[in-house]
């Protein structure tokens, strides 16, 4: 069980992370220069029975799982915080073990149907601190969804800009939510996507007064131009940086890394460490 905050340093700063997921860097230099990754997220199968039309890595029930022998040799450094994809892993438990024993602070990311099946099991996984966050893709809302979401501790509510409905949005505005809105991705079904981001774009305003925190992943920021609706200040301390510059992504099904999971060319992760995976992702080798 790791015991919250957890601190560490980072290059030249100094890394905090709240009991809620809260994260702040401090430096006394002019900019963040990291030697390790903060962030991982990690793809540990492409089997998904959900079939979203806009799933960037084709998921599908033929889809095959993550090698666990890659994960279990991945030399991740203490506090890392591990964002998994949540899936029908056969050896799931056994993952959970391996980075809980890495000293990673594992979050995962559920679909809402699978939630709603699912919901006593990924209780239970909280519950034995195998999961700190729980990030939920919700399409659409109904009473059973938010009674089982208020069940949950560190819930952040996922949605992808232009293709969850601003009416679902508006079903869960007061409840003191955390949303993250990410960027929709043209890679595997999402290349048939044709999404609205005007009327995300014209409900900003509405959005941000709706929910307890919201944020935005970088692709989100991009297609939504988000600079245009704040001020420089409100840009210069939330904004957490570009995509490989504290994170990167690993797929285990295809054991590659990637700088992100908008990228389509990958590097094989071979016997390379974190580290050298990270520093590679940082140098723009991709």
């Amino acid at each position: 069980m790791i015991k919250f905050p957890v601190k560490y340093i980072n290059g030249n700063y100094l890394v905090t992370i709240d009991n809620d997921g809260t994260k702040t860097r401090e430096t006394i230099d002019n900019e963040f220069i990291p030697t390790r990754p903060e962030t991982i997220d990690l793809n540990i199968s492409n089997f998904c029975k959900n079939a979203c039309p806009w799933c960037y890595m084709d998921a599908s029930p033929q889809g095959r799982h993550g090698d666990v022998i890659a994960i279990k040799n991945m030399k991740i450094p203490p506090y890392t915080e591990v964002a998994l994809n949540y899936a029908l892993h056969p050896n799931l438990v056994t993952i959970f073990h391996m980075l809980r024993e890495k000293r990673a602070i594992t979050n995962m990311t559920i679909h809402q149907n699978d939630l709603l099946k699912y919901h006593k099991l990924i209780k239970g996984f909280q519950l034995q601190h195998y999961i700190y966050g729980i990030g939920i893709s919700v399409t659409d809302v109904n009473d059973r969804l938010i009674k089982i979401i208020n069940r949950f501790d560190n819930v952040v509510i996922h949605v992808i800009a232009g293709i969850t409905p601003i009416k679902t949005l508006e079903k869960m505005k007061d409840l003191g939510y955390k949303v993250l809105i990410l960027g929709y991705k043209t890679k595997g079904r999402g290349l048939n996507v044709k999404p609205n981001l005007i009327e995300y774009k014209y409900n900003f305003d509405n959005i941000q007064d709706w929910f307890k925190i919201v944020s935005y992943d970088n692709l989100a920021l991009e297609q939504l131009n988000i600079k245009d609706y704040i001020t420089k200040e409100i840009w210069d301390t939330h904004y957490m940086g570009e995509e490989g510059q504290f994170s990167f992504f690993i797929d285990a099904v295809e054991k590659k890394y990637y700088k992100s999971s908008t990228e389509s060319k990958g590097f094989d992760i071979n016997n390379l460490t974190i580290k050298e995976m990270f520093e590679n992702v940082k140098k723009n080798k991709m």
